[in-house]
Order: structure tokens, then sequence, then C-alpha cells
């Protein structure tokens, strides 16, 4: 038979490779490492750690408690004379411990470091846990050894109790991945590896291994690295898997990040890299993940002043959540004007948005504002009074929109007829922003919508801004029209929080669903915008009463609300002569028209008040479809608009409203109608006063004449309170 020795053959090998090749062939110390490190990961002991972390204090207290024991033996017995230091010592033992874990010392261990980051988060459940140990102390130096079985089992059920809510928190870990030890050098074992080496003392990096990067974890397979200090927080670099991860799988993911880091989801932010001088095209799969802890957007950010900036051709929305700017929603770049779509529900401050927007326009003296509200002026009462032209009625949409049409035209002809290229605003020839509120009420006519997608394609080469907002954002939003949606979402996009779940992947570059932002009042993001750059990252509106009722309540003066900021500006923009002729008959009426729509109302609530419901309402035409208003000429009730709010008929004062409700009511009466400005004169939660005005409106105190509006109620029938 046969036979060989293997050293034999091993040594042979050896010599005929030669030794630089056989030392190539043995693990290098690096793969070495990472195999120690990989095993440790995958350990038990080290998946267990945090969960352990309460047995070792209880383990630690028990200790101390025999040597306290082992002090008095010491003394004689004397329990008298030795239990009053002892308490002394072992309270002061105890508050250097809680002052240790508060410092940075403990840093070192990642355990204690999460320890240390959990007692600053829970104080009161520190001294909590820390005077239950010293009490355990005491009582076990003043009954002696025996009472120790009465003692531990009081000090097991407290264990339990007092360690509960680390437990909640601390969930056992698992490994990010299962390495195979045979293949060190593979590439995802060092993905693996590198956030355990750069910051296994960071519990923000052990957190992102433990719960978001593990096999069942949100992005599984990603890390951190490079935390860096910044003014709001501390930033890293997440590595996503090239191929499998991209920038809106992970702003899809934050809700489930916010609960795996333990952070709140205002707080986390994940953002493309910008371009640098050393990094010109930034790898799409290693974002920034900012975790902020000095929030810029946690309290409310008051508009002070216009923020249009004429070197940017940009208004400033308001600051981003991670305090590098303010957000810009851009007006004009060269040789165009801008529009953009505007996402957001009840309460999400799309309202706010656009007033402070067209505030900001109007400020700048080179910009006209055209306003159009299906809710008859509800929706923004500051823009239905300031605008230059606010259609409130829909009987007029039609006359809007040919003028619109029309400008637009006749200003791409004088472009060929003077050889200009595109559009530069000016005080002579401003720009025209035209703000379409609760535009899916207006392009559910689909052949209207059709039409507002041909001239929304070519309008920015003429300085024809068309803006769109709305409560909701499907294919219908747009009358079912693509050319609609994608000349709307070309340049600017804010994404609000919305009420309804939506089809988030019909918002270009955003997969999140709006519905699940956080409810914040003005929060949203910015989404990036291949023809306008930009950043894809959350912000705050910066906010100002929307009237003067609304200032009041709030502590401000009447005229820092928007309505009585945009009647004080000076030099406002004017329409040219060529746009001005343009838009024709209906917008050089458009005054008297907005008279007759009103009065046409005032004739109808009069009817109504005096016991007559009127069959039908006069109400103005514009001048294309006639050319004086008939006096038996009648049309469907229109919507009124929040200037017509009546005063209620004076009777007994309400009983049985005390709380939020009684608040609530109280700022309806002082005219507050729309539901956000509800919220922010009583200060009361979004559930609390909707609570609440459903409440009284079951009761009628009040009613609800529009989505979102509320006014008393005319019947003072009411039930009882």
């Amino acid at each position: 038979m046969n036979t060989r020795n293997p050293t034999t053959t091993r040594t042979s090998e050896a010599q005929a490779l030669g030794l630089d090749q056989v030392r190539d062939r043995l693990p290098k110390w690096e793969e070495i490492r990472a195999r120690l490190h990989a095993a440790d990961a995958d350990a038990l002991r080290n998946r267990l750690r945090l969960q352990a972390a309460p047995w070792a204090v209880a383990a630690a207290v028990t200790a101390i408690g025999l040597i306290q024991e082992l002090a008095i033996h010491a003394c004689g017995g004397d329990r008298t004379a030795v239990v009053l230091p002892s308490a002394a010592a072992t309270g002061a033992a105890i508050a250097a411990t809680l002052a240790v874990l508060r410092s940075r010392l403990t840093a070192a261990w990642a355990w204690l470091s999460e320890v240390r980051a959990w007692v600053a988060a829970h104080p009161v459940r520190a001294l909590v846990c820390a005077s239950a140990a010293w009490v355990w102390l005491l009582a076990a130096a003043l009954a002696g050894p025996q009472a120790w079985e009465q003692l531990l089992a009081a000090g097991l059920g407290a264990l339990y109790a007092l360690a509960a809510h680390w437990w909640r928190t601390h969930r056992i870990g698992y490994p990010a991945t299962h390495t195979d030890p045979d293949q060190p050098a593979e590439p995802v074992t060092e993905t693996t590896v590198e956030p355990v080496e750069e910051g296994e003392s960071d519990p923000i990096v052990r957190r992102w291994a433990d719960y978001i990067a593990g096999p069942q974890g949100v992005l599984p397979d990603t890390y951190l690295s490079g935390a860096t200090e910044t003014p709001t927080g501390t930033a890293y670099r997440l590595h996503l898997v090239p191929g499998k991860h991209t920038l809106t799988t992970a702003i899809n993911a934050l809700p489930r990040i916010s609960s795996g880091l333990g952070r709140g989801q205002t707080n986390l932010i994940i953002s493309a890299r910008p371009p640098s001088r050393e990094d010109p095209d930034p790898d799409p799969a290693v974002l920034e993940l900012q975790v902020v802890t000095n929030s810029p957007i946690k309290d409310t950010v008051f508009l002070d002043r216009p923020t249009f900036d004429a070197g940017r051709g940009a208004v400033l929305l308001g600051p981003y959540a991670d305090g590098s700017g303010w957000a810009p929603w851009r007006m004009y770049s060269e040789n165009s004007g801008w529009g953009g779509f505007v996402v957001g529900g009840m309460g999400s401050g799309k309202s706010g948005l656009l007033e402070s927007l067209a505030y900001s326009a109007m400020a700048s003296g080179t910009t006209v504002v055209w306003y159009l509200d299906p809710q008859g002026g509800t929706s923004s009462p500051a823009l239905a009074d300031q605008a230059d032209w606010a259609v409130l009625n829909p009987e007029h949409w039609e006359a809007y929109y040919e003028a619109v049409a029309d400008i637009v035209h006749y200003r791409s002809k004088e472009n060929s007829v003077e050889g200009w290229s595109g559009f530069t605003p000016s005080p002579e020839r401003p720009g025209l922003m035209v703000i379409i509120d609760e535009c899916h009420e207006v392009w559910a006519d689909k052949n209207l919508a059709k039409k507002w997608g041909k001239i929304a394609r070519i309008s920015r080469k003429v300085g024809v801004m068309i803006i769109g907002a709305s409560q909701i954002y499907t294919v219908d939003t747009f009358g079912g029209d693509r050319a609609l949606r994608s000349a709307m979402t070309k340049g600017n996009v804010v994404i609000m929080r919305t009420t309804e779940s939506v089809d988030a992947q019909l918002i270009p570059g955003f997969a999140a669903d709006p519905s699940a932002l956080p409810e914040m009042p003005g929060y949203g993001y910015t989404i990036a915008s291949a023809e306008l750059g930009g950043r894809t990252a959350p912000f705050r509106v910066a906010w100002q009463p929307s009237s003067e009722a609304v200032a009041r309540k709030v502590g401000l003066p009447e005229a820092d609300s928007i309505r009585a900021r945009m009647a004080a500006l000076e030099g406002r923009a004017v329409l040219d002569e060529i746009a001005s002729a343009a838009a024709g008959e209906a917008y050089a009426r458009r005054r008297e028209i907005h008279t007759a729509d009103r009065e046409a109302a005032r004739r109808e609530l009069d009817e109504l008040r005096a016991g007559r419901r009127a069959k039908k309402s006069t109400t103005a035409k514009p001048a294309a479809a006639t050319a004086a208003v008939e006096e038996e000429e009648y049309a469907d009730v229109p919507v009124f608009p929040a200037a017509l709010t009546l005063a209620p008929v004076q009777e007994a004062e309400p009983e049985g409203l005390t709380g939020l409700r009684r608040r609530v009511y109280d700022v309806i009466v002082a005219g507050v109608t729309q539901t956000g400005d509800i919220e922010a004169a009583t200060g009361g939660s979004k559930r609390g006063v909707r609570n609440a005005l459903i409440w009284l409106e079951a009761n009628r105190y009040i009613a609800n004449p529009a989505r979102g509006v509320y006014a008393l109620a005319a019947s003072p029938q009411r039930a009882t309170a």
C-alpha cells in the first residue's frame, strides 16, 4: 500500500512553490481579524450583552450588600453604629455611579455607552432605579442575614419591574450577516466588519447593525461609518448595497429606521451626498444619515419678512431640518420661470406654504400672482383678498384658463417678433404666478385638464409659472393627463403629510408614502429636480398667521398676519400692456365680477335668514359669456368665500362648554374658520381639536359648510350640552 507522510508532503510543496507563494496562501492578518470580529458578533454572549445589563447591576448591588454585611460583622455586629455611615457611603457610591454614567468616561465600553444613553434619555427612571437600590441596601443593613430570603425575593421582583422598560427598548440583537469563515475575503465580510471596527462604542452604529442591517432588518447588509459632529447633531455615511437599495428605498424605510434607532422621525434625515471638489460624482450607494439633536424646526418658525432671493431667483420657504440653510422654491432660472406642485392634506401647512410663496413673489416687484380656489376662497382668505386676480366661482374657471392660455400665446409671439430667447422678469414685463388650489377639483374636468397640460409644457419660456396644490396625489389629480402631471412635477415639488395613503411611485424621486410623514404642521420634503437640482430633504415652512384674528389669538400684532403684510406691500408688479390685453375682458372686469358674485351670495343668505330658501341664486357672468348680469337669470348655489362668514344671531351664552371645546368655540366666534388656524389659535393637538369640532357640530353649535372650514351654526336650536 502506498503511504505518504503529510509533513514531508507539505515541506516538499513549500520547496517546490517557494516561500513567497506559500506565504500568499496563508490567511492575511486582516482576514484573521475579520473572522474573529465576525465570530464575536455571532456569539450569544455578544447578542445578549444588553439584556444582561440589569442582571449585572443587580449583582453589583447584591455584592455591595454582602460587603456591607461583612463590615457590620467586623464592627462586632452593632448595626445601629454602622447603618448611618453605610447608608451615606452607599448613597454616595450610587450618586457617583450615576454621575459617571452621565459623563463620557463610559464611551469605551459599548454596553456602558448604551446605559449612559438610557440614563440621559430617562433621568426619572434612572433615579427611581438608583433609589430602589439604595432602599434595598438600607433594608439589608437593618434586617440582617435572617431576612435575606425575603430581601432577595423583594429585590428580584423589583428587578423585573424596574428593568422591564430597559428590556422592552433593548431587544435581543442579531448579527448583520452570517459570514462564512471559509470565505473571509468576500465583500460582504468587509461590510459586516467595518461598522464594528469604527463605531462599536456608538449606540447609533450598534443599533443600526442590530435592528436595521440584520437579515430581518429593513435595510439588510447596510452599515454606517465616518461619524462627524455637526452644529445640529451627528452625520454618518450610510453605505447601501449597490444595485439593491436606493435613496428612495432608504427614505421610504424612515419610519422603521426611527423605531430601530430609537429616535424621532423628524430628527432623522437621509439625503444624497452633494458633489464636492474631492468627490465631484458621489457614489449613489453611499448616502448621508444625519441624527439631529438640536433641531432648527422643533419649534414654529415665523416668517418675519419676504424671502425672495433675487440672486438665486428663488423664494426661501423655511429651514431644512439639518440646519443647512433654507429650502428654496426656484421661481426663475436663466430664460425660464418655474411652477411646480404641492401635495398636503388638512393641517399639513399647504395653505401656509402657498401664502408664504405668494407673499414673497409679490414683494419681489417682478411677479404678479393669480389665484384660483374651488372652495370659494376659504382655503386661503389672504390670497382670495390680495391676489391680482382671484377666481372663486367655478363658472369662471374656463375664462381663467383662456386668459392664461392667451398670455402664453401672445408672449410667445412677442418673443418671436423681438428676437428674445426665453424670459427674464422685470417690473416692466413681470412673471405671472398662477396658483390653482385644490387643483384636483378643477382638473376633474378631463377636457379642461388636457388644455392646461398643453400650456403647462411651454408656459415657463414666457414667464408663466403654473402651481398646482392638492390634498391628494393620484393620476386623477391631473385629470388622467400624463402631460399635465409631467409638466407640473418637472420643476419644484413639495411633499407634505396627507391623510390618505397615495401611490408614492407616482411622485418622481420620492418613494415614501406621504401619509407616513410626521404630524408636524409645515413639515415636508423638497424633491430634487433634474432641471433645477436641489435636495430631497425635509424642511419646515416658515409660518405667519393667515388673518388678523389668528394673529390676535397667538399674541401677535394684527399687522403681522400674512394678509395684512400683503396689503402693506409697496411697489407690487402689474401686468404689462400686452399680457393685460391678452387676458381679455374677464380680467379687465375681474373686480366687478367678484363684487357681483358676493352680492349674489349675500342676497341668497338674506333669503335664508328670512326663512325662504331661494330656488336659484343670481351670479355674475364673465364678459366672455354675457355682456351684462340679468336680474332673472339664476345659477347653482356658489361656494361662499370666507369674507361672507356671518355674525351669529345673538343668544344666551352656551352652557356645558369647557376646556378645549370652549377654546375651539371661542376662536370660531372670533372668525377663525380653517382647521389648521383653529389648531394654531387654541394650542390643541390635531386629534383633540378634531374631536372638539365633531362634538360642537353634533350639538349644533357650529356648522361645516365646506371641507376644513367651520362657522357658527345658523340655527339656535341645539342639543342640550
